[in-house]
């Protein structure tokens, strides 16, 4: 970084800056480029980092010329390197961001640090979320005097990663349609909370909510966002795939197969079944504990004529150990014409069947 003065300037500026008319002509800038991680504090990228002594929190450590689109906070510290007049102000740099050649506004904030006779300028903003080969800044002062920082600064696309809780590391994930959530979490790179939008498609259809997902967790050298979505209702070896949006980016999680869900049916009698007519029996139905639905229903039939056509039993009896929601409803058994007629119990939840219950009726 090289400022267009003589040396004669300089040493003309040092001499006004001390006695305090002199502060709006600043000497050699030194500026330093730091990064925010995910402790909140800054590393250094390029140039020295500010004294200890200054409110400013820094690691203590350096940080590789690289930077993530729209995910990274930036830090410039520009150091006047002349005293000033103890009531002397530094003159406010105007800081210049360049994405390939092209400039660009960065909104930056911008404070003045004191320490004695020294000013330092420290400007901050959240570098911006269009990626590019080479990012560039530079720093003017009203007088006309500039630095350039001589390092350029790669901005890489944030990449999502998506992770689904109840799937192994390694091999096929399978759920069941219909039951529970997944525990959905994204990790973005950098130390900027992002709104990452996740949506699911079944069998490439996609389902029409969308989830806004806020990465507000910081973890080291990334933020982390988590979210629940319900397990949906699908034919048995259905895929249901999880999608993340960031900026221009889409991102994926693993497929995961989601399979039906076993229901049960019963009328407590064993194979062969044989009921008899006009007696009663106590049909029980039993899904898992955490399915949606919490109805099922009946259909019966004799010889093939519909009986009862669409009724409802409501699952309410809860089994945490076993794991399972069920429900009981008593049915009247027919009285056929004939003798030995076929009685059918059908019975679905949310369009997950049972297997059916066949019986022969005594008359």
């Amino acid at each position: 970084m090289i400022p267009r003065r003589t040396p004669l300037a300089v040493l003309a500026s040092l001499l006004l800056a001390q006695l305090g008319c002199g502060s709006d002509d600043p000497a050699v800038l030194k500026i330093a480029v730091q990064k925010q991680t995910s402790d909140g504090c800054y590393a250094t990228m390029t140039g020295e980092p500010a004294p200890s002594a200054l409110r400013l929190p820094s690691c203590g450590s350096t940080a590789p010329a690289e930077l993530i689109s729209g995910a990274d906070r930036v830090r410039v510290i520009v150091d006047y390197d002349v005293p000033f007049a103890e009531a002397a102000a530094a003159p406010s740099p105007t800081l210049r961001v360049m994405l390939d050649g092209v400039e660009t506004p960065t909104g930056a904030s911008n404070e003045t640090q004191i320490q004695g006779d020294r000013r330092w300028s420290v400007s901050t903003f959240i570098v911006p979320a269009r990626p590019a080969d080479e990012l560039r800044i530079s720093v003017e002062t009203p007088s006309g005097y500039s630095g350039n920082v001589p390092e350029s600064f790669k901005l890489k696309p944030p990449v999502v990663d998506v992770n689904v809780a109840q799937c192994p590391a390694d091999g096929l994930c399978e759920m069941l349609g219909g039951v529970g959530s997944a525990q959905v979490e994204l990790r973005v790179p950098g130390s900027v909370t992002q709104s990452v939008a996740l949506t699911s498609s079944v069998d490439g259809i996609e389902e029409p909510a969308e989830h806004v997902v806020d990465t507000k967790r910081r973890e080291p050298g990334v933020t982390v966002g988590v979210a629940e979505l319900r397990v949906p209702v699908a034919e048995d070896a259905a895929t249901w795939t999880l999608t993340a949006r960031l900026g221009a980016g889409v991102y994926a999680a693993r497929p995961i197969t989601l399979r039906a869900p076993p229901i049960r049916a019963s009328i407590g009698c064993t194979s062969p079944c044989e009921v008899k007519a006009g007696s009663t029996v106590g049909l029980t139905v039993t899904a898992p504990l955490s399915i949606h639905a919490t109805q099922a229903v009946v259909r019966t039939a004799v010889d093939g004529v519909p009986g009862i056509v669409g009724a409802t039993l409501d699952l309410n009896q809860r089994d945490v150990g076993a794991r399972t929601l069920s429900g009981v409803q008593t049915l009247t058994v027919p009285t056929p014409k004939g003798d030995g007629a076929a009685w059918q119990i059908d019975v679905n939840v949310a369009g997950y069947a049972a297997q059916s219950i066949l019986a022969t009726i005594d008359p």
